[in-house]
């Protein structure tokens, strides 16, 4: 692949930048990539820890109003761990704490990871019947979203196309 600002040379670099939840990817030779230090910022510090992390991010979210001063007030019933203290330390006190700052987690996975489903990596020679389960699992949960809204054109639709990946299974 040749690097995406000169366009001469093969590019050795793959650089991946996520602004506002979209993934930009960036693919540079060694020359273009030392003229893009000072903007990409390579000379970045690693020695993030995850506590930092998580901190950073959440100062960066709350607010400093009253409402959000009690949503920081959050306290986990199982084991007592506040959603103040989570978010100084980045570490949940249980299992229980999962449900107690539900909706806060949320928005902070989706703000990490941009979704808050993991789908992992599916390997190509034997990950066929893992996307196949996938496939029908997201068909028949958008069949039900057209049924509830009676759409029942697009649902038989959908049912159709259900009823051919399980024959092909079979």
């Amino acid at each position: 692949m040749k690097c995406q600002i000169c366009s001469l040379r093969e590019a050795s670099a793959h650089l991946i930048r996520i602004v506002h939840g979209k993934k930009e990817d960036y693919y540079l030779c060694d020359q273009c990539l030392n003229f893009q230090k000072d903007i990409i910022n390579l000379n970045m510090n690693f020695d993030l820890n995850v506590k930092d992390f998580i901190s950073g991010l959440f100062t960066e979210m709350v607010k400093v109003g009253k409402k959000e001063q009690n949503n920081l007030k959050i306290i986990c019933s199982e084991c007592g761990t506040t959603f103040e203290e989570f978010t100084k330390t980045g570490k949940l006190g249980c299992s229980k704490c999962y449900n107690t700052f539900k909706n806060k987690l949320v928005v902070l996975l989706k703000k990490i990871q941009g979704n808050i489903k993991h789908n992992g990596k599916v390997p190509k020679r034997t990950g066929g019947e893992i996307k196949r389960k996938r496939e029908i699992e997201s068909l028949e949960a958008e069949m039900s979203q057209e049924i509830l809204k009676q759409n029942f054109e697009k649902a038989a639709i959908i049912r159709d196309k259900l009823k051919e990946i399980r024959k092909e299974e079979n």
